[in-house]
């Protein structure tokens, strides 16, 4: 019996590691596949100020970059005036997971010359921070003023700047 327990004990050890790896593998190849078109942009991130969101979407979706979910922020603490937006590429599960060993994970943030309509609110609620065409559309004539991309800088990097 105590033979038994071991083989088993033995066996989803090796099953769970091997699933962490295969996670890994999985999250290093989207990591290396989005990271360098995402420096891309990071690279002429100035040619979006001043221009509206709708055209530095334009150009995420030719690099066949996709926003998964989306948060929005104030400027400064504990003002309700809203300017920014940030887009993540991948879901809470994902990024928790990214957190939990300590691997970047890409974040654009992009604050706006204008406050963000305080609509936002009930659509963030209303679509679970999930990216759609309706977000697209809420923010698309929004004037950029700033860009800062966060976690390109390499997977298990610890330089977390912003570019």
């Amino acid at each position: 019996m105590k033979l038994i327990l071991k083989i088993l004990f033995i066996s989803f050890s090796v099953m769970a590691l091997q699933m962490c790896k295969a996670q890994e593998a999985e999250y290093s190849k989207f990591y290396n596949t989005i990271t360098p078109k995402l420096q891309n942009v990071a690279d002429t991130k100035a040619e979006f100020y001043n221009q509206r969101f709708s055209k530095f979407y334009t150009v995420l979706q030719h690099k066949n970059i996709n926003i998964f979910m989306f948060a929005y922020d104030s400027k400064m603490f504990n003002s309700k005036d809203n300017y920014i937006l940030r887009i993540y590429f991948t879901d809470n599960e994902t990024r928790l997971y990214t957190s939990n060993n300590r691997y970047q994970f890409p974040i654009v943030s992009i604050q706006f010359k204008n406050k963000i309509p305080n609509e936002i609110e009930k659509l963030t609620k209303q679509y679970h921070g999930e990216w759609n065409e309706e977000m697209f559309k809420f923010f698309s004539n929004m004037e950029i003023e700033k860009i800062d991309f966060y976690g390109i800088n390499g997977m298990k990097s610890m330089n977390r700047k912003a570019r």
